[in-house]
């Protein structure tokens, strides 16, 4: 059914803007000026793919590491940040 298929689309797409916006407010709050929304999107994605090839969330976890600390060249505040969600998103579960 179209309708099926246009629904996961919308919720895929949904679920990773959420993601992505999540993760400018937690950047935001360690970086001045914040990254913006596209870069945010962006980089989501493919640290959702380089999740997908690697065990559990480990290589989103090290790809937006790499990615943020080079961008902003400020690694320890970043990985705290990250390791901070990490751990919090844990706890929630």
């Amino acid at each position: 059914d179209q309708r099926l298929l246009f629904l996961a689309v919308f919720f895929q797409l949904a679920t990773t803007f959420i993601g992505a916006s999540r993760w400018r407010v937690l950047l935001s709050y360690f970086n001045d000026p914040g990254p913006t929304m596209l870069f945010c999107a962006k980089h989501y994605w493919i640290g959702l793919a380089t999740g997908y090839l690697t065990p559990g969330t480990i290589g989103m976890d090290i790809y937006r590491v790499a990615v943020i600390g080079r961008h902003f060249r400020n690694y320890v505040m970043n990985i705290a940040a990250i390791v901070g969600h990490c751990i919090r998103a844990t706890a929630m579960k």
